[in-house]
């Protein structure tokens, strides 16, 4: 609907649980077999700043599209909203590479998940006043 004249602006089909339910099982089968853990970082990042770059060349387009479908001031939607979506997923395409995580089980059955990042960090990661523990033998430290 157009907020400001109430008109429809377009019609689209509505997904039934079969059309989810295939797409669910795509998405998984994608994930097991050709994508996952399978695509290192580096492809992945290549990918997100890719799309980040379609949306900078597709700007306008982009920018018209959510005025009409908010309300939105063109000029609000292409300098902010556009915008900051191209630059979340540069910025998450730069990281894609460069952290990893692993799950850790611990004796008492908890579960910790730990950050390696292959970025320097100009300061280390001690226990202080940060560390929270969830039991004797799991503590999580937060960088200082």
């Amino acid at each position: 609907m157009n907020p400001s004249t109430g008109k429809p602006i377009a019609k689209i089909a509505e997904g039934t649980k079969a059309d989810i339910d295939l797409a669910v099982k795509a998405a998984q089968t994608a994930f097991e077999t050709s994508w996952g853990l399978k695509v290192p970082g580096f492809e992945r990042g290549k990918l997100l700043i890719r799309l980040a770059e379609l949306i900078e060349e597709h700007k306008d387009q982009l920018a018209a599209v959510e005025s009409l479908d908010n309300g939105k001031a063109y000029s609000i939607a292409r300098n902010f909203d556009v915008s900051e979506a191209a630059a979340v997923l540069r910025y998450y395409g730069g990281w894609a590479d460069k952290v990893s995580t692993a799950i850790i089980l611990h004796l008492h059955g908890l579960l910790t998940s730990t950050a390696r990042s292959t970025a320097r960090r100009s300061r280390q990661t001690r226990p202080s006043s940060r560390t929270r523990c969830m039991s004797r033998s799991a503590c999580v430290v937060r960088s200082v």
